[in-house]
C-alpha cells in the first residue's frame, strides 16, 4: 500500500467571486486525498483532477470534464473539471452532486484512456475503492442535504 493517494486534487480560481467554492473544494480534496492509497499501477502513480472555477478575472467557460492529458513519461494522467458561474449559483447540495458526478465520470474516463493505451492498471481495485468512498463519504453528505440523486 502506498502512503499517499493516487489522486491529486487542485483548483484554479478565476477570481474573488469564485472563492465561495473554496470550502467545498477543500473538504472534497481532504476526503479524496485521504483515500485511494492502493498500488494501482507500476507506471501511473497519479490521477490529477484540476477544478477550473470561472470568476470575474479568468473564465474557461467549460462545464464538467474536459481536457484529459496522459503523461506516461511523468507517470500521471490529468483531467480538468470546469465549474461555470452557472454551477456556482446552485445550492450547495447541487454543487456537491455536480462535483461528485464529474469526479466519477472523470475517473472512469481516465481509466478508459489507460486501457486504450495498453497501460497496466488495476481498474477493478479502483472501482471497488470508488464504491467504498461513495458509501463512506459522499452518501452521508447527501443524507445531510436530503438529496438522493446519487
Amino acid at each position: 500500500m502506498n502512503h499517499k493517494s493516487i489522486f491529486i486534487i487542485a483548483a484554479q480560481f478565476g477570481g474573488t467571486d469564485s472563492i465561495g467554492f473554496k470550502p467545498i473544494f477543500l473538504e472534497f480534496k481532504k476526503m479524496v486525498e485521504s483515500c485511494f492509497k492502493n498500488n494501482y499501477s507500476s507506471l501511473i502513480r497519479e490521477f490529477s483532477i484540476i477544478f477550473r472555477i470561472d470568476g470575474n478575472i479568468s473564465s474557461w467557460d467549460k462545464k464538467g470534464i474536459n481536457r484529459m492529458r496522459l503523461m506516461k513519461s511523468r507517470n500521471y494522467i490529468t483531467i480538468d473539471i470546469g465549474l461555470t458561474k452557472e454551477i456556482l449559483k446552485m445550492q450547495e447540495s447541487d454543487i456537491w452532486e455536480f462535483v461528485w458526478k464529474e469526479f466519477e465520470i472523470g475517473t472512469f474516463s481516465m481509466m478508459k484512456k489507460l486501457k486504450e493505451s495498453k497501460i497496466d492498471f488495476k481498474n477493478e481495485q479502483l472501482e471497488a475503492d470508488l464504491i467504498a468512498f461513495k458509501n463512506d463519504y459522499i452518501l452521508p453528505i447527501h443524507k445531510k442535504t436530503k438529496h438522493n440523486n446519487l
